[in-house]
């Protein structure tokens, strides 16, 4: 199993064009989980993570971690994805 976690802004257009992209994602093996960053339960998660700008994509399989930040081609996203699929 696959999980996107997707660092994001309510009020970002940079996430908003990741969204609709991601949103076209159909695959059944991955899990994406949100993560509102100017949401204060998020702190220490955002924290953890080393945050610093917003969009953010970490991708994960296992131990496996591969991040984006900005915004990417649903292609690169589809290819990272493949890339651990593959692992």
């Amino acid at each position: 199993m696959i999980t996107l976690f997707k660092f994001y802004s309510p009020t970002c257009a940079p996430c908003k064009m990741m969204d609709s992209r991601l949103a076209t994602l159909n695959d059944q093996d991955l899990i994406i989980k949100a993560i509102d960053v100017t949401d204060p339960s998020n702190k220490s998660t955002v924290e953890d993570c080393n945050i610093k700008s917003v969009p953010v994509l970490i991708i994960t399989k296992l131990s496996e971690l591969r991040r984006l930040e900005g915004v990417h081609p649903l292609s690169k996203v589809k290819e990272v994805i493949n890339e651990l699929r593959d692992l």
